[in-house]
């Protein structure tokens, strides 16, 4: 079930982020993999500055000159269990061919029922893609929503697709 969220919230990303002009752009990669965020200090009802830090890993990528690839954000937010939130993000994918992709894009965490999902549309600024539009998604399912109420919740993971078009 969780799967079939994310297709669909991943192909109404895509069709907003990319609309089809006379003459559509290719996809040049897509790639699923997983996203764990960690939260200093841990979420709860009351917003707060908190430090985030995102490792990313994409491990199966089809239709392009890669098949896999990490990266690694760290951002300063106010954030809650609660709180919805936008920002710009800026994050280096280091390829398993070895090469990189610096994107930057528009993230939008919307934040209900103990479920954040995290939109990211933008460019690519450098290295392989570039100039490339993308878009990003991840669902990220927090295991105890009533951590939000006590001890706060320090640790999210949760399936990502992200799909490059030139």
């Amino acid at each position: 079930m969780l799967r079939r969220l994310l297709v669909i919230a991943v192909a109404l990303v895509a069709t907003a982020a990319f609309p089809v002009p006379a003459q559509a752009a290719a996809t040049l990669v897509t790639c699923v993999g997983q996203s764990t965020q960690t939260y200093a200090p841990p979420l709860t009802m009351s917003t707060q500055t908190t430090d985030i830090d995102a490792d990313v890993t994409y491990s199966s990528c089809n239709g392009g000159p890669v098949t896999a690839g990490t990266a690694a954000v760290a951002t300063t937010a106010q954030a809650s269990c609660l709180l919805s939130g936008s920002s710009t993000v800026t994050q280096q994918i280091t390829w398993n061919s070895g090469a990189t992709s610096t994107t930057t894009g528009d993230t939008t965490a919307t934040r209900t029922l103990g479920q954040t999902i995290v939109a990211t549309q933008g460019t690519v600024t450098a290295g392989l893609f570039a100039g490339a539009r993308f878009a990003q998604t991840v669902v990220f399912v927090n295991p105890d929503p009533l951590a939000c109420l006590t001890t706060g919740v320090g640790t999210v993971s949760g399936p990502l697709t992200i799909t490059f078009i030139g």
